[in-house]
């Protein structure tokens, strides 16, 4: 089987090529926030429409998309017989050094059939057990999320799958209700494991709401991804994160209602235990704007 790798630049989404179907399927793994991957994405969308498969821009590639996964076939095994038959593939690879591994989406005839995360890290595990409680009962009204479909593993590799959302573009919303569905992800998360040295004061919070997880499809529905980060945090820490993100996307600054100090300070030391890199910067930069404001 053919792939692209797309975009041009990073190459990090492989895209199979052997029918449009799975072509622009494939395509759906890229999730741009910022005008020029939105504008991008459209065209490389039109491009495969009209012209085919091929056109897709990108590097070629024949060989075996997971490369940083070693027994793939035993996995590929595993998930045809739990999840049942698939055809092709297209590739999300992680971009985090500390936490290699791929995003798969499974393709049927050309269409989704389910995600997974394939990796080596525990948080892979533990998005699956967020999300089996979010599929329990006082499920969040204000967005959806991908319902645990199972979780694996093969030697030391963890595989955990999802169910696929409606095949839908899906784009940065410009005015999320935030208020509304923080609330709904402290309700829902609140039976999560307390560790013992959490304040008591703490919440449930999301651990990664920006703007591109938080998302809206074509038909209006509101869809919130990776939760791989979901634990307990300050009053206000998802908030303070969805606002400087946003912030470093360009898309305005926002207020952040009530005291942000502990919330800032939470993000800024979690932060600091990364590798440098211009993301980094750009955040750290903004909290230590808005907690002087």
């Amino acid at each position: 089987m053919s792939y692209k790798r797309f975009p041009p630049w990073i190459g990090h989404i492989v895209v199979p090529v052997s029918s449009a179907r799975e072509a622009l399927a494939g395509l759906s793994l890229y999730t741009p926030s910022r005008r020029r991957g939105l504008v991008l994405r459209s065209a490389a969308e039109l491009m495969v429409r009209r012209l085919g498969p091929w056109s897709l821009p990108g590097r070629r590639t024949d060989t075996m998309p997971i490369p940083i996964v070693e027994g793939w076939d035993r996995i590929e095994e595993l998930l045809r017989r739990e999840l049942g038959p698939f055809d092709a593939f297209a590739v999300h690879t992680r971009r985090r050094p500390h936490r290699p591994g791929a995003a798969v989406l499974l393709l049927l005839d050309g269409s989704p059939a389910a995600f997974v995360k394939v990796g080596l890290d525990s948080s892979i595990e533990h998005e699956h057990r967020v999300l089996t409680h979010l599929a329990g009962p006082g499920k969040p009204m204000a967005f959806e999320a991908p319902q645990p479909l199972g979780f694996f593993t093969v030697g030391e590799i963890r595989v955990a799958a999802m169910t696929v959302l409606p095949h839908h573009r899906h784009q940065p919303m410009v005015r999320p209700p935030l208020t509304t569905i923080i609330d709904d992800v402290q309700h829902a998360l609140q039976q999560l494991p307390r560790p013992k040295d959490v304040p008591s004061h703490w919440v449930p919070m999301h651990g990664d709401l920006s703007p591109w997880n938080l998302r809206m499809d074509s038909t209006g529905h509101v869809i919130l991804f990776d939760w791989e980060e979901a634990a307990f945090a300050p009053p206000r820490a998802d908030e303070v994160y969805y606002a400087v993100t946003s912030a470093w996307l360009g898309f305005g600054r926002r207020t952040v209602a009530g005291p942000v100090t502990e919330a800032v300070s939470f993000w800024q030391a979690r932060l600091e235990e990364h590798e440098p890199n211009r993301l980094r910067t750009a955040l750290l930069h903004e909290l230590s704007r808005l907690g002087q404001t």
